[in-house]
């Protein structure tokens, strides 16, 4: 739970650099990453949890009121696992490039070591109101990085690519000590030039239409299967 409560303001970045979702039923939509029923910030309108047992009740009291028909359709922008001791992050779009994936999949252990080591130093928790983060993450989704993010630090909208490196810098200990420093920096170096899925995915169809963009993304996609 002490990881949980200090990586939630940060899971807006992930969203933005995973973007990949400009479609609904074959319709271009305003948004560069669709949500998915039962998102949003792993806490209640209280800025943290505080506690397993916090969470567990809240978890609880969302599957009885039959919206959800168990536990597994908890779809918190990250969670407790029910069967592993672990913290599941789950706010990331399916990436359109494999090396996006590996990108975000770092960066996610780096914000794990990082909140362990705060919790460690018996830093408190971030106290970010949940209404700030889901707004961060309606801009996330909104535009990925081609507009502007929300900092974590401050919840002041600024330009994406400064909200990643704030990102980075608040994990460069972790990455460091992971030796993914110069990989993570070389990743994110590429996806600012190249931009996200959702980008691709727009640029393609406004070449080749939407029947032109699946068989890109399709070979981009094996491509790496290859």
């Amino acid at each position: 739970m002490a990881v949980l409560d200090r990586i939630r303001p940060w899971l807006p970045v992930l969203l933005a650099i995973s973007a990949n979702s400009p479609y609904w039923q074959g319709t271009v939509v305003t948004r560069a990453s669709a949500p998915r029923p039962g998102t949003g910030s792993p806490a209640p309108a209280r800025p943290a949890f505080g506690s397993v047992e916090s969470y567990r009740t809240y978890a609880d009291a969302l599957v009885a009121t039959g919206a959800l028909l168990d536990h597994a359709m908890i779809y918190f922008d990250a969670r407790l696992s029910d069967r592993y001791p672990t913290v599941e992050l789950r706010v990331a779009d399916v990436c359109l490039n494999v090396a996006d994936t590996v990108l975000i999949a770092s960066l996610a252990r780096a914000l794990v070591e990082t909140a362990v080591t705060s919790w460690r130093h018996h830093a408190p928790a971030p106290t970010v109101p949940t209404g700030l983060i889901r707004m961060a993450s309606w801009r996330a989704a909104r535009s990925g990085l081609d507009g502007k993010l929300l900092d974590p630090l401050t919840s002041r909208p600024h330009r994406a690519a400064e909200v990643v490196a704030t990102l980075l810098e608040h994990v460069r200990p972790a990455l460091v000590s992971a030796g993914d420093l110069a990989r993570v920096t070389a990743a994110w170096a590429e996806l600012r030039q190249r931009g996200t899925g959702a980008a691709a995915q727009r640029a393609w169809t406004a070449d080749h239409g939407l029947a032109g963009m699946v068989l890109r993304a399709a070979a981009a996609t094996t491509d790496w299967v290859d």
